[in-house]
């Protein structure tokens, strides 16, 4: 399994994996993303090198390994490795591993993180229709509908991916 730097994964909406990062730093925050789990932690251990580390990026790199490696093989994305992650990263850089999954869960998940993304996505869908539309209808029930967490259509993925590219920070 090759591992793939943070900047090429930013160009590849839709993989399978994602890994939705906020620099406190700087206050922005974006995806990344993977063809498979594996992938996204191996870049994780060898590709941190898209933040300022306060110990230099070689101990990051050594110490966020020993995190991953220490659940391995069975790591997945659970709660107890974003804790171990998060804590060292807030540490030595001020990121914060905001959410990980599957780009299906994304699309239809129940958690908190995937729900608001969706009614983000159709609140935008919603705007956007608004903007160009003169008989948009404001108070018309398929507004209401488009502000909802509904999972996401195959016919909609192609304007989601096109919204977390876009996504404001």
């Amino acid at each position: 399994m090759n591992s793939i730097s943070f900047e090429d994964s930013q160009l590849n909406v839709g993989d399978n994996y994602y890994i939705y990062i906020e620099d406190g730093n700087t206050h922005v925050s974006c995806y990344f993303w993977f063809d498979s789990l594996a992938q996204s932690l191996l870049s994780i251990k060898e590709h941190c090198d898209f933040w300022q580390w306060g110990n230099g990026l070689e101990q990051a790199k050594v110490d966020l390994s020993n995190i991953i490696d220490s659940q391995l093989p069975t790591a997945e994305f659970d709660d107890e490795l974003m804790s171990q992650i998060n804590a060292y990263m807030q540490e030595h850089a001020g990121i914060f591993l905001y959410s990980w999954g599957s780009f299906e869960e994304l699309c239809s998940g129940s958690d908190d993180f995937s729900k608001e993304v969706r009614t983000e996505f159709r609140e935008e869908c919603a705007n956007s229709y608004d903007e160009y539309d003169p008989e948009y209808d404001e108070d018309s029930e398929d507004e209401d509908q488009a502000s909802d967490a509904r999972p996401v259509t195959e016919e909609e993925q192609e304007d989601f991916c096109q919204y977390l590219i876009n996504m404001p920070s």
